[in-house]
């Protein structure tokens, strides 16, 4: 009696345990599939607000953003933002305005070789905010955006800060609040300041500066090594008394001189 009370005792612990196990289980793919519909519900709205902004659909917005070569407007993405109204010029303005933009970065990141210049740590973050940017998705948000933000210049500054922090200005389109409460989570976890248009011109024009600097004091160094020292050994130039070397010309005229005086003599 005592063995089958045991057993059963024994029996009803597993089935408890499987029980637990199980409902745990369950929970936990139901939290997920949860978290799964909530993102994928999120997704549907940020697409559908695209469209009724755009006229694209999410196969047309996917390809759109797609790119293999990020430091252009593929000529596919550039067709595709003509379809949808915006005009030549229009798409001109932002690519020079972003084009200005990764030039002044290549500028700084190229002036970092200088020789005998410290690597600057600081510009590790340019240098991050560079390979960051995307053509396929700054040109199109900058045009998308240009009458929430007012410009299509803070717009990209708005771009730049994305990049930095990590979040996808996308969000804004469909779920302005999710997108600011996203924005300040990951803002507030970047070190170091945002780094701006305004300031890449800046560190441009700083970092022409140190090496129009460097390139000065190379030159005037050079200069003080061909200055003779108070105390280096002097070359004296003989003296030549004056005597100057016949100037050709003035031999020639006097031989011409000679000639004419001697044919105007009487010949006797």
């Amino acid at each position: 009696m005592k063995c089958f009370t045991s057993k059963r005792t024994r029996f009803v612990g597993i089935v408890l345990v499987f029980a637990i196990l199980t409902t745990g289980i369950y929970l936990q793919l139901d939290s997920g599939f949860r978290n799964t519909t909530a993102q994928e519900e999120r997704n549907a709205l940020q697409y559908a607000d695209i469209y009724n902004r755009t006229g694209m659909d999410a196969t047309e917005l996917l390809d759109l953003t797609e790119s293999h070569d990020k430091s252009v407007l593929s000529e596919k993405g550039e067709q595709g933002l003509l379809s949808q109204g915006f005009s030549t010029e229009k798409i001109g303005d932002a690519k020079t305005i972003l084009d200005r933009i990764c030039f002044q970065l290549d500028e700084i990141l190229s002036l970092v070789k200088l020789p005998g210049q410290e690597q600057d740590k600081e510009l590790e973050a340019y240098e991050d905010l560079r390979s960051g940017i995307d053509y396929e998705k700054a040109i199109p948000l900058m045009l998308y955006l240009e009458q929430d933000f007012g410009s299509l210049s803070v717009v990209l500054d708005e771009y730049l800060c994305c990049v930095q922090i990590g979040v996808d200005l996308q969000i804004f389109i469909s779920d302005r609040d999710e997108y600011e409460k996203h924005k300040a989570e990951k803002s507030a976890l970047h070190e170091g300041e945002i780094i701006t248009a305004f300031i890449i011109e800046m560190k441009m024009l700083e970092r022409l500066q140190s090496k129009n600097n460097q390139i000065e004091g190379i030159t005037d160094k050079f200069q003080e090594e061909l200055v003779p020292s108070p105390g280096a050994e002097r070359i004296e130039i003989p003296d030549t008394g004056g005597i100057k070397p016949p100037n050709p010309t003035e031999e020639i005229m006097k031989e011409i001189e000679g000639l004419k005086t001697r044919s105007m003599s009487p010949v006797f």
